[in-house]
């Protein structure tokens, strides 16, 4: 059953691309332009590498957080993102939840937007490269951070689908698993750094990344760094960062 709807998905995707020919073409310029991106992606990873354990920490978290939160909201904005694996459309033929839940996901992977951030995540391991241990943690941690970008993206779709549809106890439920799996973070973010001290922006912003790293949308980004900390000697950070 995966197969026969992956095979659905890419047929139907070569389909349009067929009957209209700009559509080649968008997704050609997609294309140059995700590998415009993960090239600066990784450089900036690269140079985060140069810097203090702190500072790096900060980067991948911000960055994983950032990448984690347009999956999620960036399919809602666009009406042209292609949901041929819907879970709302295909409710009326017998597929079982496990079977399209692992369609989506290969779909969502095997595809311009999730290839580019499939070497975005692993390339934060060249962030770490100083500390061994901490890259090859980063390396599987950036696994699950990429396949948490999809099947968020595709989870988020669906429930807002189902918000949209649906009445009284679904649109409540639904509503605040989104509260708390996107907004709530971001508040919490916010929140956190505004009581550290307006007149210190660097506590502000330390406090910040500290709290972001143990939510859901940096959390799995954060690992790779708190092993950095466990086996390396502390460094002191930049200029910015508070000592």
């Amino acid at each position: 059953m995966v197969v026969t709807l992956l095979r659905l998905r890419f047929r139907v995707l070569a389909n349009a691309l067929r009957r209209n020919p700009l559509q080649v073409v968008a997704v050609t310029l997609g294309g140059v332009q995700a590998l415009i991106l993960v090239a600066l992606a990784l450089l900036g990873l690269w140079w985060a590498g140069s810097l203090a354990a702190e500072a790096t920490q900060a980067v991948v978290i911000m960055g994983g957080a950032v990448l984690v939160l347009g999956w999620m909201v960036v399919p809602l904005l666009f009406e042209g993102v292609e949901h041929t694996l819907d879970p709302l459309k295909l409710a009326r033929f017998p597929i079982r939840t496990n079977q399209l839940m692992t369609a989506m996901l290969i779909a969502g992977v095997a595809w311009i937007p999730g290839v580019a951030t499939l070497i975005v995540a692993m390339g934060t391991a060249i962030a770490w490269q100083r500390v061994p241990a901490a890259a090859g943690v980063a390396l599987i941690a950036s696994i699950i951070g990429a396949l948490t970008c999809v099947v968020g993206s595709r989870l988020v779709a669906a429930g807002v689908g189902i918000l949209l549809r649906g009445r009284g106890a679904a649109r409540i439920a639904i509503g605040a698993s989104v509260i708390v799996l996107v907004v709530a973070p971001v508040l919490a973010v916010l929140f956190n750094g505004s009581s550290a001290g307006a007149d210190e922006p660097s506590t502000i912003f330390a406090t910040s990344v500290a709290v972001l790293g143990w939510t859901p949308l940096g959390a799995v980004w954060s690992i790779a760094g708190r092993v950095a900390g466990e086996t390396s000697p502390a460094r002191s950070g930049p200029a910015w960062w508070p000592q």
